[in-house]
């Protein structure tokens, strides 16, 4: 457990990085751009994100944390799943800037969902008292 602290922070840095790396990219889409989609930026967030799902699969191995077990942790995969798809739609796949604009808000909202349901530890934060 000595290296929950600074596992933890690493997870945390890596969140923010790539929120931050995704609102960047998915407004540079809706302004026309064409640089969030070249080869580079791709291999970056996703080497990012790989390091993120590592880190967070580091922390279940050290905490003895298991999705099916922990059902909060199920569930925050499953948001986690809604913001690869919303987020992929967002920068490329939804077919007018109306459906990137809602996709990335979208994407947005499991984002949140996936802190609520972190800090919470319950699969309905909505609803934990």
């Amino acid at each position: 457990m000595d290296h929950y602290p600074a596992l933890k922070h690493l997870h945390l840095t890596l969140v923010t990085l790539s929120v931050a790396g995704f609102v960047l990219r998915w407004l540079a889409v809706l302004r026309g751009a064409a640089w969030p989609l070249q080869r580079g930026w791709r291999i970056g967030t996703a080497a990012l994100d790989t390091l993120l799902l590592a880190s967070g699969a580091a922390l279940w191995v050290l905490l003895g944390l298991h999705p099916v077990h922990q059902p909060w942790l199920g569930v925050k995969l499953l948001w986690l799943l809604g913001y690869i798809v919303c987020g992929s739609l967002a920068l490329k796949r939804a077919p007018t800037p109306g459906g990137k604009r809602l996709a990335g808000l979208a994407a947005l909202s499991c984002v949140a969902l996936m802190a609520a349901t972190a800090l919470t530890h319950h699969p309905m934060p909505w609803s934990a008292s």
